[in-house]
Formats: C-alpha cells, structure tokens, sequence
C-alpha cells in the first residue's frame, strides 16, 4: 500500500484499487483510502520514505515482513504501525478474493522534525525499523469512516488533514504506549461474561441506562469489577463506551435512514438540544450536516 511505483508492476499484473480517496501535502503527509483487490495470491516487496506509517485494515488480510526478519500477520480489523529512520522495504503478501479495505497514512520524518514530535520510546528503539500490530477499535473505526466525508474548502484542506493526520498519529501512539503499560490481572472466562453480559445490556437500554450499582448487581459483579473489567475489555470506562456507542449509533442512523433529527435523538438517549452539543463535539458537525446529504457512506 505504499505509493510506490513497484506495488502495481509486479510482473506485469495490477491489483484493483477501488473506492480510492487521497489527500497528500508536498512530499509530508498522505492519507489514503479505499479497497485492493486481486484475483491472485501476491507476494510484493515495497519500499517505503523515512518516518512514521500507520495502516488501519478494516477487512481482508495481508502479511508484513522486513528484511530484518521482523513478520505482522494481519486477518481482523487491525492498526500497523511501522517506524523507521531511513529507507526500508516489505514484503507484503495479499490473498486472493479478499478485498483489503485500508487506511493508510505516512508522516515524514521532516515533518514529524518540524512539529517538534518525538515518537515514544517503543518506536525509537536501536532497530532502524519497527514494526507493531494494534487493534483496531470503534474509535478508530469511526475516524476513518468520517475521514473523507466532511465537505472543506480547498483553501482549508491542508489545515483540515494535516488536524486529521495529527489526531489519527497520536490515537495510535497512545494505543501503543498504553499496551506498553504493565498487563492487568487476566479477566477469567466467567468475568468476560459478565462484562459482555452488561455491553449488551446497555446497547439495549441506552434510552435509559441503569445507574453502574444496578448494572453491577444485574451481571454479578461488585462496582470495581465491573468499572475496572470494563476498561481493560473495552479499552474504555462504562459510560464513555455507552456515549461513544450512542453517537455512533446516531451518525449511521443519520447518515443511512430517513428517521428525523429529534427522534434519532431520543432513540439513542437524549433530547434533541443535549443531542446537537454531544453530537457536535464528538464529529465537529452538526446533525443536520449528516441529514442534508453533505456525506455518503
């Protein structure tokens, strides 16, 4: 998925991509979307700039080697992340009549320099280059879905991306440093239970949550159970996941049915006026944005 021209001569044959969206500023900053697909098994060795590549895989497969002998396998909806302070190459293998929906961005490393960024430790290890696999979670995901749909004036595309690159770059990072943190006790079998148990019950009852005791008591966990399971299942406390979930919701009901403002409101737990400030705060539009045709899926 680099830009590269090697990726699309390999012995003559050139994969689809589909669906492609592209912004790039000078030679600093890309961010790319969009779908490859092949009718053969691939096994293509791309060369990619200095500084820092994040890859979010929303479906498919592929797999990363570097000549270093460092591998990522990557088969659910996952984050790449590569590092390096020069040059490098990968072997990237791609599977047959598996579509790869990606989202791609690379940051030079002249650009990270003049922003004054200085990437964690984990990535600014001896090695010239780092390879780590993250999961992709649903505030990532949505991310990438709203990120070629805002509407911007060409005058303000490279504040507007350059805002994105910024906010997709740190996301990732602070994913990465957190899984650096030392692991949590592992939940048992009956706790994960539990706390998937009390996911769905708030999917159900987001109109009207029950109060965290309540929840606690109804999937047999005391409240630090269920506070501290929560997090380490979800990588999110109880209430912020249900308000993530709840704006979620509302975007794709907006974007995709024909329901009303008020009632897409009401439907996922608030008034209309809490609903157009949380709303607003959360995609930097407002819901009559998305009801307007301003987006497509």
């Amino acid at each position: 998925m680099s830009q590269h021209s090697s990726f699309y001569s390999y012995i003559g044959y050139q994969p689809k991509h589909q669906q492609v969206e592209e912004y790039r500023f000078q030679d600093q900053i890309l961010l790319r979307q969009g779908v490859l697909e092949t009718t053969e098994d691939l096994q293509i060795e791309e060369t990619y700039q200095a500084g820092f590549n994040l890859v979010a895989v929303h479906s498919g497969s592929v797999i990363s080697e570097s000549v270093n002998g460092q591998k990522i396998e990557i088969a659910t909806p996952s984050i790449f992340i590569a590092n390096s302070v020069e040059r490098y190459s990968l072997l990237n293998q791609f599977k047959s009549g598996a579509p790869l929906r990606y989202t791609l961005l690379q940051l030079s490393s002249q650009w990270l320099e003049q922003q004054h960024i200085l990437l964690p430790p984990i990535l600014r290890q001896n090695q010239s280059l780092m390879l780590h696999h993250l999961t992709l979670d649903n505030t990532f995901l949505a991310l990438t879905m709203q990120l070629f749909q805002n509407p911007v004036h060409d005058s303000l595309k490279p504040l507007y991306y350059s805002g994105k690159a910024c906010e997709f770059a740190s996301l990732s990072l602070q994913y990465l440093c957190h899984e650096q943190e030392p692991a949590n006790r592992p939940l048992s079998q009956r706790e994960k239970n539990s706390l998937k148990q009390a996911k769905e019950i708030l999917i159900a009852e987001m109109e009207t949550p029950p109060k965290l005791e309540i929840l606690a008591t109804r999937v047999g966990l005391n409240t630090r159970k269920l506070t501290q399971g929560f997090r380490q299942l979800f990588g999110n406390s109880v209430y912020g996941w249900l308000q993530e979930y709840r704006l979620q919701t509302a975007y794709n009901m907006l974007l995709n049915e024909g329901e009303s403002i008020s009632s897409v409101a009401y439907y996922v737990g608030y008034t209309p006026a809490h609903f157009s400030v949380a709303f607003r705060k959360r995609f930097g539009i407002l819901p009559g944005d998305v009801r307007k045709g301003h987006f497509t899926p």
